[in-house]
């Protein structure tokens, strides 16, 4: 019975690992996917002020709707 008990427990901590590994995974390509939107091309150079600003907002729109999304227990499990 404790064999099978401890195997039960590893195989469930090996899916919440995995889980948790996924996550950051898609965390990761999400940072990534901002990162590149706000520093693609020079920010300080030759685009405009306006253009600038823009894509900055762009950017913390996804983050915020990335957040509201997976700040919700659901989208943990």
């Amino acid at each position: 019975m404790l064999t099978a008990g401890f195997g039960v427990f590893i195989a469930r901590l090996e899916a919440i690992v995995d889980r948790g590994a996924d996550v950051l995974e898609h965390i990761a390509a999400a940072v990534d996917e901002v990162s590149r939107s706000v520093f693609k091309g020079n920010l300080m150079g030759s685009i405009s002020p306006r253009s600038t600003n823009l894509t900055l907002r762009n950017a913390l729109a996804k983050v915020d709707d990335w957040a509201i999304v997976h700040q919700r227990p659901e989208t943990l499990c």
